[in-house]
């Protein structure tokens, strides 16, 4: 279907639009006028296919199933596919308190970054009453309005017309991009932002490629791409846009052998979202794989068996061939057979399983006793690492301590404790440092 075409469409466009709460239309000169993008200065010879250039603008109705985004895909082409398959069936654990103040910091940074460079951007804020499907529709509203250079934004200094956190749904997969830019000639540039990374490590940029795919799904012409990431040369004190480093790979994306046509593939080809699609939507789950991985995994219970006392995955550090190896005879530690042939470590781990007797060793632990000097201090600490750095002079990801706690004890067994807590409104360093060697006595 055409979300943008027809007078009863177009009201219900206007309540959706409302609903997302989007700025209000602004007319600017044609925006084919504007100074070529940042995303355009690299890549003049960049190769394109027909596939890129797509008029109609349509989204199809979703299936039953869970659709898959990005976190699905890659735990199921990356990772395991049976992970994937667990995934888009029963769903994921609830996110821990870690997960959620990450997300909330890089969102933050997200929208620093669109207020420095993008201030006059669009950014749709769906609210709980509109579905993914309709924020599509809404979005690609906007795209085609860009389009026919009829601009939602007043643009100046040649500041080009974006888009952030744009929601994308087509068919059964879906993608909220970061940043779409306009380019003019009705193309665009997805823009991934990670300002947790500080180098282009990820030479496939598949993140950014899935994005890139689901919006030309949705019929967007996609022609660039670029990645937005930490600076570590950045020190507090310095302009703020100087922390952000940005990097085109439209090479990397679309180009011969790139993460694009991977993506695009036959459902033949693992990396591919057509495999992905085929495997997780079968009745039955992909078989049981054994990697060292699954310990950490939340459905390992179910692919390893429920009573399992003391799994192969307690051998700690393990390689995946040897515990493959084991995994082939028993995956129970107490049901290895004694002509198994562990490391000494394995052994020793082994041993006590089998005697449920904890393993000491009383020479070196009587060794270590003795080497003591008294007053002897224990020392805990809890440090940081700012992406954006917090104190004048510092750059990103600087590790501080903030707080100790320390126990004195001497050597008729009296205990003393003291401790430091850090002011976030200063520059606490020195202080801490002073703090701790009175303590310590020196």
């Amino acid at each position: 279907m055409d979300p943008v075409e027809g007078g009863g469409e177009e009201d219900s466009l206007g309540e959706i639009l409302g609903s997302l709460h989007l700025g209000d239309e602004s007319e600017i000169e044609d925006a084919n006028d504007h100074d070529r993008s940042v995303l355009d200065q690299t890549t003049d010879s960049q190769p394109q296919d027909a596939s890129f250039f797509l008029h109609d603008l349509s989204v199809e109705e979703p299936t039953a199933s869970f659709p898959i985004n990005y976190s699905l895909y890659k735990s199921t082409a990356v990772e395991c596919e049976r992970k994937g398959w667990n995934i888009r069936h029963y769903g994921l654990e609830e996110s821990t308190e870690e997960e959620k103040w990450k997300y909330e910091q890089e969102t933050r940074r997200h929208e620093m970054y669109r207020e420095l460079l993008h201030p006059r951007s669009e950014k749709p804020e769906p609210s709980r009453s509109v579905s993914l499907l309709d924020a599509t529709m809404a979005t690609l509203h906007r795209i085609q309005e860009e389009n026919r250079g009829r601009s939602f934004l007043d643009c100046e200094d040649g500041e080009r017309p974006a888009i952030f956190h744009g929601l994308f749904m087509n068919e059964e997969v879906r993608a909220r991009v970061d940043m779409l830019e306009y380019l003019g000639n009705e193309e665009w540039g997805a823009v991934k932002i990670n300002t947790e990374k500080f180098s282009l490590r990820d030479s496939k940029h598949f993140a950014l490629a899935f994005s890139v795919y689901v919006v030309k799904k949705c019929g967007v012409r996609v022609t660039k791409a670029a990645t937005v990431y930490g600076n570590a040369q950045f020190r507090k004190g310095m302009e703020a846009s100087r922390f952000f480093k940005r990097e085109d790979v439209s090479a990397q994306i679309f180009g011969q052998g790139g993460s694009l046509q991977m993506l695009e593939g036959s459902s033949e080809e693992s990396k591919s979202v057509a495999h992905v699609l085929l495997v997780t939507s079968q009745d039955d789950p992909p078989p049981v794989i054994v990697e060292t991985s699954c310990k950490k995994c939340q459905f390992f219970e179910s692919c390893h068996t429920r009573d399992l006392r003391h799994s192969i995955w307690e051998l700690k550090g393990i390689q995946g061939q040897k515990l493959r190896e084991l995994a082939r005879i028993t995956k129970e530690i107490e049901e290895l057979p004694g002509t198994v042939e562990l490391s000494p470590a394995h052994e020793i781990i082994r041993q006590s399983v089998n005697s449920s007797i904890p393993y000491i060793n009383h020479q070196k632990l009587g060794e270590t006793l003795n080497a003591i000097v008294y007053p002897c201090f224990y020392l805990d600490f809890e440090t940081i690492a700012p992406v954006f750095p917090w104190i004048e002079g510092t750059g990103p990801l600087k590790t501080m301590v903030f707080q100790y706690s320390l126990h004195r004890k001497t050597s008729q067994g009296e205990i003393q404790h003291l401790e430091y807590l850090a002011d976030p409104n200063i520059d606490w360093r020195e202080h801490l440092l002073q703090h701790l060697l009175e303590a310590l006595g020196k």
